[in-house]
């Protein structure tokens, strides 16, 4: 688990086998509250107002911030943010912060990293202050974790772990056993691509509805609102009864796509995108145009342009746009 510690949120994600399999936002961070050099408050955020507020403590920008309050406000918001990365929400001041759902990860946890400003004092990199809540934020969360005996180790990179990086550009062409309807407008530009987890064996409807909605929920992604595509690796095998099964569990987790009428778009590495096309297509009932493309391996973090179809229009050019990253 990696919990980012910014200025004004902290962002969690925990990692299994090499891919994000949970994460979770709250806004835990150093600078919701900073004073001058003689702790008059001259920058105060929303939340840190209404926290404040909430543990019996007025503040108003110009108004001096006493030691104690600070520390207060401090050992609240690590408190919380100790909640969030344990899965829980009981207290009042978590929720009032809690940005997503609270983090749904039931196994063990081999270790937790931080990154992020707030990082640099947690690891004693820097011990200046800033007249904000950075250092002593960072001091209630060292000591809040040893207690909760959580298993803190320290990543390569820390602040740096913000990512500088550039565009990747490579253009690929589907496989000819695509589904496109009549109906789709192209080009069709800047598609997050979404990676649901699927089981690897025969699956059933809801297992394949629950992949994809843990996916959008990983995304923060409003079905029915925000556009994307999914993409599928191994994710069916190719007979009646699987496709099917894969079929009915997307739809099923698509409701408002499918009310509002608005296309799916999938991406398979294998060359199935025709057979899920066609069925869902035709035993659904759905009404929403589908694109269903194959032989392509996407990645979660990707996005993709898709241009008109080519090559007696079963064929469609994709450009994949991918961050390069430098964690120098």
């Amino acid at each position: 688990m990696n919990c980012d510690v910014g200025g004004g949120s902290s962002n969690i994600a925990v990692c299994k086998d090499g891919r994000v399999a949970a994460t979770a936002a709250i806004n835990v961070g150093g600078r919701l509250i900073a004073t001058d050099e003689n702790n008059i408050i001259v920058r105060l955020e929303d939340t840190g107002r209404e926290l404040a507020a909430l543990i019996g403590i007025n503040l108003q920008l110009g108004q001096i911030l006493s030691d104690d309050n600070k520390q207060r406000i401090a050992n609240t918001l690590a408190e919380a943010l100790i909640e969030c990365i344990l899965g829980k929400n009981t207290l009042e001041t978590t929720e009032l912060l809690m940005m997503t759902a609270p983090l749904e990860f039931n196994e063990s946890i081999d270790e937790i990293t931080f990154s992020g400003g707030v990082a640099e004092f947690i690891y004693e990199i820097e011990g200046s202050s800033f007249n904000d809540l950075g250092l002593i934020l960072a001091q209630s969360i060292s000591v809040q974790a040893l207690a909760a005996h959580l298993p803190v180790g320290e990543p390569d990179q820390r602040i740096r772990a913000t990512v500088i990086g550039a565009g990747h550009f490579s253009l690929q062409v589907s496989g000819s056993t695509t589904f496109l309807s009549s109906g789709l407008d192209y080009p069709i530009r800047n598609l997050p691509v979404v990676v649901p987890h699927t089981p690897q064996r025969k699956a059933s409807a809801e297992s394949i509805k629950k992949a994809i909605t843990d996916a959008l929920q990983r995304f923060d992604l409003q079905e029915g609102k925000d556009k994307m595509i999914l993409s599928f690796v191994d994710a069916v095998r190719p007979s009646y009864e699987n496709l099917m099964e894969f079929s009915k569990g997307v739809v099923a987790a698509l409701p408002n796509t499918v009310r509002k009428k608005e296309p799916i778009m999938m991406c398979f590495d294998t060359d199935i995108g025709n057979s899920v096309g066609n069925i869902m297509k035709r035993e659904t009932g759905i009404e929403s145009e589908i694109l269903s493309i194959d032989e392509i391996s996407l990645k979660e973090g990707d996005f993709v342009d898709i241009g008109a179809p080519i090559i007696e229009d079963v064929v469609v050019p994709v450009v994949v746009k991918t961050l390069v990253f430098d964690s120098d």
